[in-house]
């Protein structure tokens, strides 16, 4: 099973097929996401959050992300 950290550079790379299995692999919480809306607009709501996670991952820069000392440090 891939990571999602496996995953997010597949899809960084352009690979369409990493696309679709990281937005199913975060599937439960789009749903759990969209609950407080009403029926009708819950769909056009988890396609606009499915645009905005590939475009977020596409250009997320993993060498900014803070190790875990740094994380600790500014606790």
């Amino acid at each position: 099973m891939e990571t999602l950290y496996e995953l997010v550079n597949k899809v960084k790379a352009g690979d369409e097929e990493a696309s679709r299995r990281l937005l199913k692999k975060l599937e439960p919480k789009l749903n759990k996401a969209v609950q407080s809306f009403s029926l009708h607009e819950r769909e056009d709501v988890k396609q606009d959050l499915k645009i905005k996670i590939l475009s977020a991952v596409k250009t997320f820069d993993f060498s900014k992300t803070p190790g875990l000392w740094e994380f600790l440090r500014h606790k």
